[in-house]
């Protein structure tokens, strides 16, 4: 799943996807 993105999109478009994913995830966790 993870290959199929990262070929099909940019890899720095890739890259900051997951960042904004893991910084809602930390963020949500914090004010949970």
């Amino acid at each position: 799943m993870y290959a199929r993105e990262y070929r099909s999109t940019r890899p720095h478009k890739a890259i900051f996807f997951h960042l904004s994913c893991l910084t809602l995830i930390c963020s949500a966790q914090v004010y949970a």
